[in-house]
């Protein structure tokens, strides 16, 4: 709804009311790329709950992909029960810490990392996430992080794109966001338990406990301040229901990608829709075309005695007819449709490239798939896998895993098991802040990119080579980047001189698989 800003008189109301015209500007071609790939995830007004969404596809590809995608980002941004994020301390370096304070900070850290996983698996965290990620591939995901109790703290809901009004901050993020919805009366006091109910509403919600409440969630940041205003309204009136204040912000709102000056994002999905609408359509003429060439289109003269509505097309039939006449004969089709099906393969496998990246070599085909041809076809898999996914580092990792901190780390925690307290460290309290997985991506693309180097320079002169690096640092780092706990290596001995014996068998083993390399090249 298109609402003037002058509507209300208060300046929240009036501030929404501008986000909110322009943000229904993308109701059309959103509605419409999610029929087409995201069907079950569409807006909700405007289908009925249990509704069948999918009476328009003929064609699934998208929804295939947007599937496996979704699936594939949940698993590599955030395993079910598996650690996923590590801490560093805030304002300080880990490496200056004297010894004591970093095994200090070591067994603190370790326990308050298993404290917050426990938390996040304890939640629904992992049903709802999903959904914005589906979200965030047609444009924008938006995920809503509540407090919970001490025995269940962290609650999470997934908010549907149609509710979501954000506005976008002079720094490029989105850090205001509104949201506008019914609610039933009887849910209020549920949602909101300190929420301050006029007595015109409260007699509302006695005589109608399940009428419907137009409301309308304000978080504003207020940029002096550094903290976010969270405020409820009830439109009808002008109810304001109650007023909040939050250090970090309850919205996690991201995007994978965005066109220059929109706030809304564009993700892979809705670059595809020109596409995704083509093959749906041509798998519909196809479909179309098929059941023409199965049943036929008939004709019949009217002869007074052939009665087509008696007729059944089925094996076996006999069509009585006149003496004389031609009776019941087929309509030759106008032309045929066989190229649609090459169209229709190129439009598919476009979708496929455009939503899940650039593929693999299947494991089945003509010739066999050398190591280098898979390793070369990884690289570049990786080059654009991991640039997509480290966008949602800052709208998406850092925001969740500092809302869920704060709420873990609240005095209303007290005594939960998943509460975590500060570190002390020589008076100061250090708070924890997260190091996102996708960085382990980075690491890892950075430990081969050195490996690479190593094999090379071995080819050159491996005896130099040997005596520069230095092996215990060189096997530390690697195997850390590789998601190797520190706490399981043993602590780091004092040079010992002989780095060219112990590194021996380790190059020879690099040595063999640089001659392998090298022949791939040279085969390629």
């Amino acid at each position: 709804m298109n609402t003037p800003s002058h509507r209300y008189a208060d300046p929240v109301l009036a501030r929404f009311a501008r986000a909110e015209a322009k943000r229904r500007m993308w109701d059309g071609i959103l509605h419409d790329t999610y029929r087409l790939a995201l069907p079950n995830q569409d807006d909700p007004a405007l289908m009925p709950r249990g509704g069948k969404r999918d009476v328009e596809i003929f064609d699934g590809t998208a929804i295939r992909a947007v599937k496996w995608r979704r699936a594939k980002l949940h698993g590599d941004l955030f395993p079910p029960f598996r650690p996923w994020t590590r801490f560093l301390p805030d304002g300080v370096e880990a490496d200056d810490m004297d010894p004591e304070a970093g095994r200090a900070w070591a067994v603190f850290v370790e326990d308050a990392e298993r404290r917050f996983h426990r938390a996040i698996d304890r939640s629904n965290f992992h049903l709802e996430v999903p959904l914005a990620l589906g979200d965030a591939m047609v444009s924008t995901g938006a995920v809503l992080i509540r407090e919970g109790t001490p025995e269940d703290p962290l609650r999470f809901e997934a908010v549907p794109v149609s509710q979501v009004i954000p506005e976008e901050s002079p720094d490029g993020t989105i850090r205001t966001v509104f949201r506008a919805f019914e609610v039933p009366g009887r849910d209020i006091a549920e949602r909101w338990p300190d929420a301050k109910l006029p007595d015109d509403v409260e007699r509302r919600v006695v005589d109608d406990p399940d009428g419907e409440f137009r409301v309308v969630e304000a978080t504003v940041w207020e940029p002096r301040r550094r903290l976010y205003e969270y405020a409820v309204f009830i439109l009808d009136g002008e109810h304001k229901l109650l007023k909040r204040t939050y250090r970090t912000s309850p919205w996690v709102v991201f995007r994978m990608d965005k066109a220059t000056g929109e706030t809304m994002g564009r993700g892979p999905v809705l670059d595809a829709r020109a596409d995704i609408a083509t093959a749906n359509k041509t798998k519909e003429l196809i479909l179309k075309n098929a059941s023409i060439a199965v049943t036929g289109i008939w004709q019949a003269e009217d002869d007074g005695v052939l009665n087509p509505a008696n007729i059944k097309l089925v094996p076996g039939a006999i069509i009585p007819k006149a003496p004389g006449s031609e009776g019941l004969k087929p309509l030759e089709a106008p032309g045929k449709f066989d190229v649609s099906q090459l169209l229709l393969k190129d439009l598919q496998e476009g979708i496929d490239a455009a939503i899940k990246g650039p593929s693999l070599p299947p494991a089945e085909g003509a010739g066999n798939r050398t190591a280098y041809e898979i390793g070369e076809r990884r690289s570049d898999q990786m080059a654009i896998d991991v640039p997509m996914s480290l966008r949602l580092l800052s709208e998406l990792d850092y925001p969740l895993v500092m809302r869920c901190l704060a709420i873990l780390m609240s005095p209303a925690m007290a005594g939960s098991p998943y509460a975590i307290s500060a570190f002390d460290l020589g008076g100061r309290r250090v708070h924890p802040v997260p190091v996102s997985p996708l960085v382990r991506y980075q690491d890892m693309a950075d430990a081969q990119a050195r490996n690479q180097a190593l094999l090379l320079a071995m080819q050159v002169d491996a005896e130099t080579t040997l005596s520069l690096v230095d092996r215990e640092r060189y096997i530390r780092d690697f195997l850390q980047a590789h998601g190797f706990k520190a706490t399981h290596l043993r602590p780091a001995a004092a040079p010992s001189g002989d780095g060219d014996a112990g590194m021996a068998p380790l190059f020879r083993l690099l040595g063999a698989a640089g001659d392998a390399a090298q022949a791939g090249e040279a085969a390629k």
